[in-house]
């Protein structure tokens, strides 16, 4: 059977032929005179010229500049003996009183040693009349004589011993023995308690002398052979916290550790004010290299071809305000700056946010800074933009 097709009416057909236009019409780009350009937001600065200082950084500990265990000339027991730890005390002062029995003892030792001295002498000299009379052997006196000098080396020993107690007025007439501070410094640590016996060279104390405090620390070799004796280091309790302490640097070690790659640097430090505490671990910075008049970039205005590497791009803006890559060569790397070696002359305008991803030739409007990032900042002139 025949289906007949339908007839479309006149004004549904002016309709649908308006619309084809229309959509045609809309197919068509506008006129590139009327786009506007994109403009991509960064944030720049300008290349100055300043001095910047590479540094290192390693962790060291605080020492005293002079540092002494206290011990008891001789045995006994301690007397008068207070409590004097975290005590600051003077050059001379009594630190302890000692009853020294042993003092006693090597008294009496000597006196014995006198009286074998005196009668062995007797008896070498009625000997060796008789020897000479012929009436002994000469073996008997042999051994008399060989008696004598044994005698004599006992009390030797004896008034050697008598007298190291006595020496330095360390034991007095009575026994008593006095223990006297070495030199002005910090009873750091007690180690015995009053009342207690102590036999001789038992540790008493442990001074140290803060009037000057040395800090050690362990520098990578390479970095260690940048540094000089006589040049400035700052140090920091981070214990204690507080502001770090400026001191010179006293000691470079001539020798590394073979198995840690490490040069010892001593930086000696004076802090009346008490900022770093004997002990205590420190954070040790030293200046390795200076670029005086050098160009320096933010490290953000960089892309590193690697961590690692010395070379990299940045983004300049020239004035009609297109973003160009240029490749630099860069330097010291200190304080969020970098030193720029190759590439660029000074002054140019670099982008330092918004740089990542930019294609070269892009067009750029570069953002005023913030009131907050510094007058410096809102001083830099802006990139001319497209019209």
């Amino acid at each position: 059977m025949r289906v007949a097709r339908p007839h479309l009416r006149p004004a549904l057909l002016l309709a649908l032929s308006l619309a084809a236009v229309s959509v045609a019409g809309c197919s068509h780009s506008a006129d590139p005179a009327e786009e506007e350009t994109l403009l991509v937001s960064v944030k720049a600065v300008t290349v100055v010229r300043e001095t910047i200082t590479a540094t290192a950084s390693v962790q060291g500990t605080v020492f005293a500049k002079r540092e002494a265990v206290i011990s008891t000339p001789v045995a006994g027991r301690l007397v008068g003996l207070e409590l004097m730890q975290n005590r600051t005390v003077r050059a001379g002062e009594v630190l302890a009183s000692i009853d020294a029995v042993d003092f006693f003892q090597a008294q009496k030792e000597l006196r014995l040693a006198k009286a074998t001295v005196r009668t062995t002498e007797a008896l070498a000299a009625r000997r060796r009349t008789l020897f000479e009379q012929g009436g002994i052997a000469k073996k008997e006196l042999e051994e008399t004589e060989l008696a004598l000098a044994s005698a004599k080396e006992d009390q030797t020993a004896a008034q050697r011993t008598v007298g190291t107690m006595t020496g330095n007025a360390s034991v007095d007439a009575a026994g008593r023995a006095v223990v006297r501070a070495p030199f002005d410094g910090l009873v750091a640590e007690q180690l015995q308690s009053g009342g207690e016996f102590v036999s001789a060279g038992a540790p008493l104390f442990r001074l140290v002398d803060v009037s000057g405090l040395v800090v050690k620390a362990k520098f990578p070799d390479i970095t260690g052979a940048l540094l000089a004796e006589g040049s400035r280091a700052t140090v920091e309790d981070e214990a204690l916290g507080g502001e770090p302490v400026t001191g010179e640097i006293s000691m470079v070690s001539r020798t590394t550790d073979p198995v840690t790659r490490t040069m010892e640097v001593w930086v000696r430090i004076d802090d009346p004010a008490a900022r770093l505490r004997a002990g205590d671990s420190a954070r040790v910075t030293a200046s390795t290299r200076t670029a005086p008049d050098a160009l320096v970039l933010p490290t953000e205005a960089v892309q590193l071809d690697a961590s690692d590497e010395d070379s990299g791009v940045v983004m300049v803006i020239d004035a009609q305000g297109v973003a160009h890559e240029t490749r630099v060569k860069v330097g010291i790397c200190a304080g969020g700056k970098l030193q720029i070696l190759e590439g660029l002359r000074g002054g140019e305008q670099v982008v330092t946010e918004g740089n990542y991803g930019l294609p070269d030739g892009t067009k750029v409007t570069v953002e005023r800074a913030a009131a907050a990032e510094g007058s410096a900042a809102d001083d830099q002139p802006a990139a001319k933009t497209a019209p």
